[in-house]
């Protein structure tokens, strides 16, 4: 393999590691940096996104508690050549996982919501599969992802993909995930955080969204961060594409807020 092969996949193991969401066009747009970090960055990174294997990304850099580097890179609508800055709003996913887990223990901090608490006290007259109990399975358990829940299921369907839901009826769909397989071991799944998401509205009355809202977006001044779709005006949103042999083909953007979930959904930017 050349020198240049191994450099650009090198290059190509790199970039997804800096992307925080997707859009189109191959120029980078300027954004003011300077001093080491940029000259180190800069780059490298204008290197990595002329390979073509993203349409568009924005990168941060903190160090300490200073942003130190702070830059966008192509477009968040191709159609319209809107550009990528750092105040872009892009969908996040699996991340949403830690920002959840960090709420709940805040809220077990302030004993709001117990992390050693079983099901069975959080969630009274929950009913699962008949292979589970709801006095042995934790909130510490679902966090850790040591609950063993089967985790494919109508919960987790409806709660990431179909966005037909109501509370009501995730409870009731609970019954249909039975044990996992792998036991009680750890299982890296959503339907965990799709049951913290209960847990948090049977206990405190509040939907998960509102809660990381409340507990880390506002306290923090994160006010381009939300798990609402509808709350971010289209303008700001990146926009998703698929790369294709020709380009970079335009998707439909299929999340709302009835599909937005507690392991996997929401909206922040670069800034933020």
């Amino acid at each position: 393999m050349s020198r240049t092969r191994t450099k650009h996949l090198r290059l190509a193991a790199v970039v997804p590691a800096l992307i925080v969401g997707v859009a189109s066009v191959w120029a980078y747009q300027d954004i003011p940096a300077s001093g080491r970090m940029a000259r180190t960055l800069d780059p490298f990174l204008e290197e990595a996104f002329a390979l073509g294997i993203v349409p568009g990304m924005a990168v941060a850099v903190v160090q300490g508690d200073e942003v130190v580097y702070l830059r966008g890179f192509g477009c968040a609508d191709e159609e319209t050549g809107r550009r990528i800055t750092p105040d872009t709003v892009f969908y996040i996913a699996s991340s949403s996982k830690s920002f959840t887990g960090t709420a709940a223990a805040i809220l077990d901090a302030r004993g709001e919501l117990k992390l050693d608490a079983p099901l069975s006290v959080l969630m009274p007259g929950v009913e699962l599969h008949e292979g589970l109990s709801p006095e042995q399975i934790t909130l510490r358990d679902l966090l850790t992802q040591t609950h063993g829940i089967e985790k494919h299921g109508p919960v987790s369907f409806r709660s990431s993909w179909s966005g037909v839901q109501t509370h009501e009826m995730l409870m009731a769909f609970l019954q249909r995930h039975g044990p996992s397989a792998s036991g009680r071991s750890f299982t890296y799944g959503n339907i965990a955080y799709n049951i913290t998401s209960l847990v948090m509205y049977e206990a405190l009355g509040k939907q998960w969204q509102d809660i990381l809202a409340e507990e880390i977006f506002e306290p923090l001044g994160m006010r381009s961060t939300t798990a609402y779709v509808s709350r971010v005006p289209e303008d700001k949103l990146a926009m998703p594409y698929m790369l294709q042999p020709k380009g970079f083909k335009r998707l439909p953007y299929v999340k709302g807020d009835g599909n937005m979930q507690a392991g996997v959904s929401f909206l922040t930017t670069a800034a933020d």
